[in-house]
């Protein structure tokens, strides 16, 4: 039965949150408390979508996904409440 099954591994942490964010967010979004890693979300819109396509997310928090479309050439947009 397991030989039926597809195995995928996408591998996203081999730097830290901090390394993967530096010099393209702002320091500000490191407080969110549910940030995504930007390798999973690159990685996500790369697999997923193809160049101009456009990205809509929902729960865009600090915009992890958006920022990585864009540099991907996709067009996004995101909705997203604030926090303090």
């Amino acid at each position: 039965m397991t030989a039926d099954l597809t195995l995928s591994i996408w591998p996203t942490a081999q730097q830290t949150s901090r390394t993967q964010r530096a010099g393209r967010y702002l320091e500000l979004s490191g407080r969110h408390p549910a940030k995504m890693l930007r390798a999973i979300a690159a990685r996500a819109v790369a697999t997923y979508t193809e160049p101009g396509s456009l990205v809509l997310d929902l729960m865009a928090g600090v915009g992890t996904t958006l920022v990585e479309a864009v540099h991907l050439g996709r067009d996004a947009i995101g909705i997203g409440i604030g926090i303090e």
